[in-house]
């Protein structure tokens, strides 16, 4: 009698021991991914490799992220116009980021409706995105 209690006992353990793990392991997750829309959320300035702020034909680009939306836009610092803008939702799944513009300037139209995903790493004020299957590799530095 003692014996298949004590095989209970263990069988038991064997089922509900891994369900805590795993459950607690998500409730890291959902932490984690929290903190991360945390600090991706703000403005973002593109950057060069060497940290300049990257400035093509007069053309400087930002990125704003808030709550699930971003937007990114390309400004010509001459005439306080804007040159290109998209506007769209992203995703985060640990550190792979995904991109679905929604909205966008006319002379790009061919990226409303596309995903774009990127590995994508917070290292202080420097965003680093990687992309996936894609060209897009790009350093943009927070401003306030």
């Amino acid at each position: 009698m003692k014996n298949s209690i004590f095989k209970s006992i263990i069988l038991i353990a064997c089922i509900v021991f891994p369900c805590v793990l795993f459950a607690q392991s998500e409730k890291n997750t959902s932490k984690q991914q929290l903190n991360l829309q945390k600090r991706i959320d703000g403005k973002w300035q593109m950057c060069n490799a060497d940290s300049t702020i990257n400035i093509i034909n007069g053309m400087t680009s930002y990125k704003i992220y808030s709550k699930g939306n971003y937007s990114h836009i390309k400004v010509i610092e001459e005439s306080n116009s804007i040159a290109l803008s998209i506007w769209g939702n992203y995703s985060l799944n640990n550190d792979v980021y995904d991109e679905s513009p929604m909205y966008v300037t006319p002379n790009i139209s061919s990226v409303s409706g596309n995903h774009f995903h990127f590995k994508l790493k917070i290292d202080g004020d420097y965003l680093v995105i990687k992309g996936i299957n894609n060209g897009f590799n790009e350093l943009w530095k927070r401003v306030n």
